[in-house]
């Protein structure tokens, strides 16, 4: 009798354990449940917000280029912003920016206050690395634009059980590139296995580089054997969208045409 009251004893100490180790093992699946759905859903539109201030960088810039002032450029930043955020599918990334206040007496950064505490940033410079500038812009040189949004609020939904909220922020930078000399047409490129000055080419000779060859009846005469196609027929067959075959030049083509010049 005394050891069955000694087990009966031992099993109600462990009454309690199983609410527990529940308890415990529910913590780690809600927080392996936050890591997919609010860590997922946080990067889904820390891209969105990327693809809005690069777009709105570009904007700006070439707003710049055109002869629009910077207060115009900055605005014209800000447009795309708008659009990007009411675009279909992007909701929650609605900035509704109330309005615009110059930080330089040089016009040199436009700080954009939303509704929701979100700020975007839009700053000119005429160094493509310092932001905002650290001396006066001058409008002689190349200006740069860098759009940055900060503290944007996201929803939060299995995270804010552990008392954490979300937000995202992005920047961009966009200006006039380096000039491009001695360029062409230079796309599509092909390869040839000869080496002679003109790389097995001849000069002024258009080349199909993708389409049917000899053995599914492509062509004709030159232009099916040596995938030289004379100017009456420049068009030696199709094997179908999609079918580029870029390498090798023998005899593929998909109506694409090369003139080779030298």
């Amino acid at each position: 009798m005394r050891v069955i009251n000694r087990k009966y004893r031992g099993e109600r100490k462990q009454r309690g354990l199983v609410v527990i180790l529940f308890t415990l093992s529910l913590l780690v699946l809600i927080g392996f449940a936050a890591l997919a759905i609010d860590i997922n859903h946080m990067i889904l539109n820390k891209s969105r917000v990327q693809n809005g201030v690069d777009s709105a960088a570009l904007s700006a810039s070439l707003a710049l280029e055109n002869g629009a002032s910077v207060s115009q450029a900055a605005t014209a930043a800000i447009d795309t912003i708008k659009a990007m955020a009411s675009a279909a599918g992007n909701d929650e990334l609605d900035l509704n920016v109330v309005g615009a206040q110059a930080n330089s007496a040089a016009t040199k950064e436009f700080t954009f206050q939303s509704s929701d505490g979100t700020s975007v940033i839009v700053q000119f410079s005429n160094n493509p690395i310092t932001f905002p500038a650290a001396s006066a812009l001058s409008t002689s040189l190349d200006i740069y634009t860098r759009v940055a949004v900060e503290g944007h609020g996201l929803q939060s939904f299995l995270i804010q059980v552990f008392g954490l909220s979300k937000s995202v922020k992005a920047s961009a930078v966009a200006g006039r590139s380096s000039g491009i000399q001695n360029s062409s047409n230079i796309a599509p490129v092909g390869i040839c296995e000869q080496g002679a000055t003109t790389f097995g080419y001849d000069v002024g000779t258009e080349y199909q580089l993708a389409g049917k060859t000899e053995g599914n009846s492509g062509g004709s005469g030159e232009c099916k054997n040596k995938n030289k196609c004379e100017p009456e027929a420049p068009n030696s067959g199709d094997i179908g969208s999609g079918n580029y075959n870029y390498l090798r030049l023998d005899g593929y083509g998909n109506g694409l045409m090369v003139l080779v010049m030298q």
